[in-house]
């Protein structure tokens, strides 16, 4: 490919990744955003068209992160393209192709991890059913997660599906032109059967069909064998019910037991240890006050113990044995999200953590007086530093692969907090985050279908009140202060058709983009990731003029 071998003004195509009867697909350099894409290249006629189309429309709907999104959707000289999320990591065939047959830890994590997407899309409204589950459709990422590609011949319940399928991993209904959820989870019966064992069971039916079935799947326990026959039985009324009902399934099988004994040794030892004092807390009778006495003095030395804590391990140890003592105070809550902060990485082991402390707290948290407070900062943890979706690599790529995954994770923390106190300034920021979150998680819809009026003068003083906090707030964390200038420039350069259009001046862009750098320039960074940041916002003005 040559340099100059631009789509749309702004995606520049470097490498052929892959090719197929309908489409090729390249990784593209966005020129603007600074990082890699996804282009699927189809003709404007046929098949391959009809089948990325319907792609486009249904992903546009979806949101979930084992799913891509597509970003852009452009027709120039006589093709299509689809601009997506490039997706690093390898197939599962080519998994299969280089390990071999994976062990039945392995297997059963996929199998947990698939059944858990493709219940998202059957519950849908209306139902979505993906209908081509195989090893080829499946990525495995560089984080260990899997993502599904490929919706090209996805179905919607109630319309007629296109007439396509992989014949091997097929249901025998999906042969016949029928479509239902169920023939779903025979693809991935078939899949996993494929995983554990390096070939395909073949179709059989009858009396050595039954027979076959109660034979025990080499490096499977006989429980999870007899799910994944399950998922294969020929008739679908034999299968599970449900996505739900597989999951549920999968749970009781050896390899979920063995799973949990294989867990990290600190996070088993954190998590036996809140367990038990939940218990002790659940069915113990608290009525005296010198119960009472003795439990708030617990609390406070867990408190005392965590501040005085060097080792990160032994201050999360404290606050989770803190707040599971008195889930209804709020102070454990508060350090434990200042802890979670410290290395800038909101993990998903913490998010865990986290989402179950809060259930413990109940009702008599959210009745405390700090509890919007307690919301908005969650929102502001997952806003600036959820590493969910983010890559094992280093440089600038690394803190712009996740920035719409936090964002869409941090919206309904902001929502609540809005609501809750609509009149305060911390009520009025959480709205100005909630807002621009919305808007940046409906993009695809927004370049599909085109705004509504007054969406992009909305983004617009948004992002004048966000950066107004910078002025307001010198103490804000240098990583806060960075992410949130970088938005601000970004937002200004990428959607300046959009602001123009509805009145916002050329000079009012500059100036904006101006400021909010002279304000990044300020910030002396003491991290690394701050000194990125700041080379990025430096970049972004070069390249933006």
């Amino acid at each position: 490919m040559t340099d100059n071998n631009m789509i749309g003004g702004k995606y520049r195509l470097q490498k052929l990744l892959g090719k197929g009867g309908t489409a090729e697909v390249f990784l593209a350099w966005d020129v603007r955003l600074h990082k890699n894409w996804a282009v699927k290249k189809l003709k404007k006629e046929g098949t391959g068209q009809k089948l990325a189309l319907g792609e486009s429309e249904l992903l546009g709907r979806l949101d979930h992160p084992a799913l891509p999104r597509i970003v852009d959707r452009i027709e120039e000289g006589g093709c299509l393209y689809l601009v997506m999320d490039y997706v690093e990591g390898e197939s599962m065939d080519q998994v299969l192709a280089r390990k071999g047959p994976q062990n039945g830890m392995q297997v059963w994590q996929w199998a947990r991890e698939l059944a858990q997407v493709l219940n998202y899309l059957h519950t849908r409204h209306p139902a979505v059913i993906y209908r081509d589950l195989k090893p080829a459709n499946i990525i495995l990422q560089k984080n260990g997660r899997l993502k599904l590609i490929d919706l090209g011949i996805a179905a919607v319940c109630g319309k007629k599906p296109v007439p396509w399928a992989t014949r091997e991993y097929a249901a025998p209904e999906q042969l016949k032109g029928v479509q239902d959820c169920r023939s779903d989870l025979y693809c991935l019966g078939v899949t996993l059967y494929k995983t554990a064992t390096g070939k395909l069971p073949g179709r059989m039916s009858g009396r050595l069909s039954r027979v076959r079935r109660k034979k025990r799947i080499s490096g499977l326990s006989r429980r999870f064998s007899k799910i994944l026959w399950k998922c294969m039985e020929d008739r679908m009324e034999k299968r599970f019910r449900s996505c739900r009902e597989l999951i549920s399934a999968l749970e009781k099988c050896p390899e979920s037991r063995q799973k949990n004994e294989n867990a990290s040794k600190t996070y088993r030892k954190h998590f036996l240890s809140a367990a038990a004092i939940l218990l002790l807390c659940g069915i113990g009778i608290v009525n005296s006050r010198q119960e009472f006495r003795e439990k708030e003095a617990a609390y406070a030395d867990w408190i005392r113990k965590a501040e005085r804590s060097v080792l990160a391990g032994d201050q999360s140890e404290a606050l989770q044995q803190a707040i599971l003592l008195c889930p209804g105070k709020m102070e454990g809550y508060r350090l434990l999200i200042e802890h979670f902060k410290r290395d800038e990485k909101f993990q998903i082991e913490e998010e865990k953590l986290l989402l179950t402390l809060l259930e413990s707290g109940g009702e008599e948290l959210k009745q405390q007086k700090g509890y919007a407070d307690l919301l908005f900062q969650i929102g502001e943890l997952y806003w600036y530093y959820y590493a969910y979706g983010t890559e094992e690599k280093s440089g600038e790529s690394e803190l712009s692969d996740n920035e719409l995954t936090r964002m869409k994770s941090a919206i309904p923390w902001f929502e609540e907090t809005a609501v809750l106190e609509p009149e305060t300034d911390q009520g009025r920021l959480a709205g100005l985050y909630k807002e621009t979150g919305i808007f940046y998680r409906d993009l695809t819809f927004h370049i599909r279908e085109g705004t509504e009026p007054g969406e992009y003068r909305k983004l617009w003083n948004n992002l004048h009140g966000l950066a107004n906090e910078l002025e307001k707030k010198d103490c804000l964390p240098e990583t806060v202060r960075l992410e949130l200038c970088r938005m601000c420039i970004r937002a200004a350069a990428s959607y300046r058709s959009g602001f123009l259009a509805e009145g916002i001046t050329a000079e009012e862009l500059s100036g904006f983009r101006n400021s909010i750098a002279a304000e990044a320039e300020r910030i002396r960074p003491s991290s690394v990731r701050g000194e990125t940041l700041q080379k990025e916002i430096r970049k972004e003005m070069y390249d933006g003029g």
